[in-house]
């Protein structure tokens, strides 16, 4: 059976109601809620949700996306000796089947440690940054400006109508959003950077998968819906600040996981400060139309 790790921070309403629908899914054993040091009353109000089913834990520290869901795995591998884990966001809605679609999957494709259903915003749209190519030193650092990314310098796998009729679609990586991983294959290949607080998780994860031979698979025909950064807009409400984030991890990416040439890094700086002036553009432009 599946085990199902939900990170909340400062959100308990939106993982309460999430658990609350999954919570009498057959096809889930144990839910793990990891509470990555919420500065509010989140834990308080979470521990009341707890059951027989839903166990409700603190992380020693709010390490970002990665550490807390590094901590969720390490603790139901250690407590319930988990198999097979759907790690997923608390704004996400997926139907118990899909859940069901991706544990024998998983079960009988032994060459997978992550599988994926398709992700589809709340109006029901298909979304191209479900899954991800593993991109070039140069396609990595061009993804740093929105306006070459509008060029077609994106790390996102648009999939075609004819891939979207495949049962299956090897790609590079898959977003965090919601995902089913092999325990044994993550920890044994994987894992989370935790230097990493937020953002760019997703191809290092599918690097250090990539460089042991462990593939990942989108399933185009099971889907599931996801509310875009709902979370992370509760916490860091300014768009600038969230970019600055996004940066930050790209830059250390780009440093730790491309090897980057002299070249390669006075380019990386360069679009940096590229998108820079396209987030302030962008910023400036939402307050003229709200007047």
């Amino acid at each position: 059976m599946v085990d199902l790790l939900v990170l909340n921070y400062n959100d308990a309403s939106t993982t309460k109601c999430f658990v609350n629908n999954v919570k009498n899914f057959l096809s889930i054993r144990k839910i793990l809620v990891v509470d990555n040091k919420s500065t509010d009353d989140s834990l308080k109000i979470l521990k009341k949700i707890e059951s027989d089913k839903v166990v409700v834990v603190a992380s020693d520290k709010n390490g970002g996306y990665g550490y807390g869901n590094n901590y969720g795995i390490r603790y139901l591998k250690e407590h319930f000796s988990s198999e097979y884990i759907l790690l997923c966001n608390p704004d996400v809605i997926v139907e118990e089947k899909v859940i069901q679609k991706l544990e024998i999957f998983l079960k009988d494709k032994l060459e997978y440690a992550v599988v994926a259903p398709m992700m589809l915003n709340a109006r029901g749209e298909l979304q191209n940054h479900t899954a991800f190519k593993l991109p070039t030193t140069l396609e990595y650092i061009l993804s740093l400006s929105f306006l070459a990314k509008r060029m077609g310098f994106s790390i996102d796998m648009g999939i075609s109508a004819s891939q979207s009729k495949s049962d299956v679609i090897d790609v590079g990586a898959v977003t965090g959003s919601l995902f089913m991983l092999n325990v044994k294959k993550m920890m044994k290949y994987g894992m989370y950077d935790e230097r990493i607080f937020l953002y760019c998780e997703e191809v290092v994860l599918g690097k250090k998968l990539s460089l042991n031979s462990q593939k990942i698979a989108l399933l185009p025909k099971l889907f599931f819906i996801h509310n875009h950064s709902v979370s992370i807009s509760k916490t860091f409400d300014s768009l600038i600040k969230r970019h600055t984030l996004l940066v930050r991890s790209k830059l250390f990416v780009i440093k730790q996981y491309f090897n980057p040439n002299h070249f390669e890094m006075l380019l990386t700086y360069l679009f940096i400060a590229i998108s820079y002036v396209e987030i302030f553009s962008i910023s400036i432009l939402k307050k003229l139309l709200r007047r």
